[in-house]
């Protein structure tokens, strides 16, 4: 599944409310948030509860870098930085 990031800050989890609603018994009903700062995207925990991990590590927030892989839960994405032409 692939998802453009078009918003200025995007919430992920499985409850209703959310940008971003997966159906996945491993997310939080909140899980993490996706907020465009500083030219890129900071992922943040939005639940101390909600298990969330940057290439590997436990994170609660972090700035993406681009290939970074992310955990959500038992999901697991790939930050990819597209460059369109004229940008």
């Amino acid at each position: 599944m692939e998802h453009v990031l078009d918003q200025r800050r995007v919430s992920l989890g499985r409850g209703p409310g959310v940008d971003l609603a997966l159906d996945d018994e491993s997310l939080a009903y909140a899980h993490a948030q996706l907020e465009f700062c500083k030219g890129g995207f900071r992922l943040r925990r939005l639940s101390e509860e909600a298990a969330t991990r940057l290439n590997g590590a436990p994170v609660e927030s972090a700035e993406l870098k681009p290939n970074d892989r992310f955990q959500l839960g038992r999901l697991s994405f790939s930050y990819v930085v597209e460059r369109r032409p004229g940008t």
